[in-house]
């Protein structure tokens, strides 16, 4: 069974997250840290769920990562040169941003790696 993670940076370090069994929590120094603290908490929560006759439930959460196109950035909404909230809504905007699922922990791994400078 392979559950999304979470791992999200702090003030003081990292916290992480799994959605599916929720209340599977880790914080760490660094992305790695955290995920592997992650990967030791599944077991022993999954256990004390069955342990206390709770379902474990199966994956459920998707992840994806998503692109903000570069015409969106600085633009807060009309009347200031920016583009209004409805502009956005209903697509009104000259470019396109992209959306990419990641599936598997080591490709989020990366992303997060790049987006924190790791």
């Amino acid at each position: 069974m392979k559950y999304a993670t979470i791992i999200e940076k702090t003030d003081n370090g990292y916290s992480g997250y799994i959605p599916d069994p929720p209340g599977c929590v880790s914080a760490g120094d660094s992305v790695e840290e955290t995920e592997r603290l992650l990967r030791e908490a599944v077991p022993f929560h999954v256990d004390l769920l069955r342990e206390y006759g709770e379902p474990v439930p199966e994956p459920q959460t998707a992840v994806a990562l998503i692109d903000v196109p570069t015409c969106l950035s600085g633009h807060r909404g009309a009347g200031r040169g920016g583009m209004s909230g409805e502009d956005a809504i209903f697509g009104t905007v000259p470019c396109r941003g992209s959306i990419k699922l990641v599936s598997e922990t080591e490709s989020l791994h990366a992303k997060l790696g790049n987006m924190y400078g790791g």
